[in-house]
């Protein structure tokens, strides 16, 4: 066994890291500072069963208006997934299990190095090693959502056994919510029938229990909503190591707060996963019933650096929570852009007062920007969407799902494109990719088109009608960044950011 630790770290460290004592008992749960939430863990049995659950709710789900008492954020942008679309839009396969099945086949857990590197929390050039909680999770391309796992329930619990959630990992809403028992026909599909859909369960468990008959609405920007009461109940997480220094490893059950769904909107029938874990930093905690709490704010207190780093790449990437080793390994790294200031209390904003095209500035409408893996484009002002196509040779739109929605299409065969950079921060970052691949493929007549990575920002749905918030930096463009949150309590979140290859996620082993 390889050790990690240096002669002169103490037991203090020690039993932190590993959520054992040096006489190889267990700690109590609290003193345990990295989690792992395991991530798209090659559940065959799980993706047989969602291609199930597909055709029972497309049979039984009974489709119904939004709600009309939905409680939306007012001074902030609405909460954001703009994928959620995809079952009707053109970034989503026409069979879902095909999304899952590169995870399915290819997913490993990515471990993280144990080197000595910039700690974020403090300036990512000088990070030191710390406890960390780490997740995988597995793109099908650029198009696709980021799609993890959550276990819930408890060993103690001898009436129902620990339940799987394939859920959306979406930095852009603070909700977090799974499907409940009520979406079913109960007649239809009995509790314990094999191939029955992995909807949530509450029947026969004493682990969980309902918070609130009040029903709460999570609404999202392309129009989407789910419906759900709040329940509390255990998630399963792990200590994160490498390798582990004993052969049981320390198993810890986060209590948690979220909503269990009574009504979703028609998108959410045809995903191919069970609810969404908002990774938002709304901090209402003195009104926990208001809406779900996040569940970045009931994660906080178990790490020992309050952040969150995001390294995705086109197929596979992982999010980490707590502290981490800086990683090395590509030879485009850029540089740190440190202590960028948070706006609000919703989402990842930072200012972005400037987008450039061609070396021409255009002053941002909203002068702001939020960071959003719920996106798979670049949502931006519709003029300088409207002067970048204008510039493509070419170059059309298209009308796209039910909605409707209006799309600009790039020709195959256009070979270079506008340079187009935004401010983040009070840096310029440059759009890499002019398109989305594979699934955002199109032809119109005889020509094949791709959909552009830039979109306007008119196309999402707010509140009151109009979408007038922050430009959305999508999926397009995050595959280019490794982005570092800080999110201290009862101080200033700040974000860190540096350039990297598209497909640059960690280290090779050969780099360990």
């Amino acid at each position: 066994m390889t050790s990690f630790l240096s002669d002169h770290e103490s037991c203090d460290r020690w039993c932190r890291i590993s959520g054992y004592r040096q006489d190889n008992t267990r700690l109590p749960f609290n003193d345990v500072r990295e989690l792992t939430i395991p991530v798209l863990d090659a559940d065959a049995e799980l993706a047989d069963a969602i291609g199930v659950r597909l055709r029972y709710l497309a049979r039984h789900l009974p489709v119904s208006a939004p709600a009309v008492d939905a409680v939306v954020p007012t001074n902030h942008s609405p909460t954001l997934a703009s994928t959620h679309r995809g079952a009707t839009g053109p970034f989503c396969l026409t069979n879902p299990r095909s999304l899952l099945a590169p995870g399915v086949a290819n997913s490993t857990f990515i471990p993280v190095h144990t080197d000595r590197g910039p700690d974020p929390a403090q300036n990512p050039a000088n990070r030191t090693y710390d406890e960390f909680l780490t997740t995988t999770t597995t793109l099908e391309a650029l198009d696709r959502e980021v799609v993890g796992t959550l276990v819930f329930g408890h060993p103690e619990d001898s009436l129902i056994l620990p339940r799987k959630f394939r859920l959306v990992f979406d930095l852009g809403s603070n909700d977090l919510w799974v499907y409940g028992r009520d979406l079913r026909n109960t007649g239809a599909c009995p509790q314990g029938t094999p191939g029955c859909p992995p909807l949530f369960w509450f029947q026969r468990s004493t682990a969980s229990s309902q918070v609130s008959d009040v029903p709460h609405t999570a609404k999202y920007a392309d129009g989407s909503f789910a419906r759900y009461h709040l329940w509390n109940d255990y998630v399963y997480l792990r200590p994160y190591w490498a390798p582990p220094p004993v052969e049981e490893p320390y198993k810890p059950w986060l209590h948690l707060t979220f909503g269990v769904a009574c009504e979703i909107s028609p998108s959410f029938i045809n995903s191919p996963t069970s609810g969404v874990l908002g990774l938002g930093r709304r901090t209402d905690a003195d009104n926990p019933l208001k809406r779900s709490p996040p569940f970045l704010q009931q994660l906080r207190p178990l790490l020992a650096s309050p952040e969150m780093t995001i390294l995705l790449g086109r197929e596979t990437g992982y999010i980490t929570f707590g502290s981490r080793p800086n990683l090395s390994g590509s030879s485009t790294l850029g540089d740190w852009h440190n202590q960028i200031p948070i706006l609000g209390d919703e989402h990842w904003v930072v200012a972005s007062r400037t987008k450039r095209l061609n070396g021409v500035d255009y002053k941002s409408s909203n002068g702001t920007a939020e960071l959003d893996t719920g996106a798979a484009f670049c949502y931006v002002d519709d003029d300088y969407v409207n002067a970048y196509y204008r510039q493509i040779p070419g170059s059309t739109t298209k009308f796209f799902g039910s909605s409707q929605l209006l799309y600009h299409l790039i020709p195959e065969s256009v070979k270079t494109t506008p340079r187009a950079q935004f401010e983040i921060g009070d840096s310029l970052f440059t759009l890499e990719h002019s398109h989305l691949p594979r699934g955002a493929k199109e032809r119109i007549g005889t020509t094949k088109y791709y959909v552009g990575a830039i979109q306007r920002k008119s196309l999402l749905i707010a509140p009151g009608g109009v979408y007038s918030g922050p430009d959305l930096i999508g999926r397009v463009a995050l595959v280019n960044m490794e982005i570092v949150l800080q999110m201290p309590d009862n101080q200033p979140h700040t974000m860190s950011w540096r350039r990297k290859d598209t497909d640059f996620i960690g280290p090779s082993k050969q780099q360990w």
